[in-house]
């Protein structure tokens, strides 16, 4: 398994969070590439942010893999 580089927007999408909440833990996290004016995240290390941080942001089912 190869963890692949994902854009906010993919994060957003993805784990269905709002934009500026991201933007929040984003601030947290040092990108692991930037590509112009994009910048690429791994989607454990923002899960792992969010978790630490114990915010109720990510849907219960997506907590719990009930979906």
């Amino acid at each position: 398994y190869k963890p692949t580089e994902m854009t906010a927007s993919q994060i957003q999408t993805e784990l269905g969070i709002d934009g500026r909440k991201l933007g929040q833990f984003l601030a947290r996290i040092k990108p692991i590439k930037e590509n112009g004016k994009f910048q690429y995240y791994l989607i454990k290390d923002v899960i792992e942010v969010i978790y630490k941080n114990k915010t109720n942001v990510v849907p219960k089912c997506l907590r719990s893999f009930d979906c």
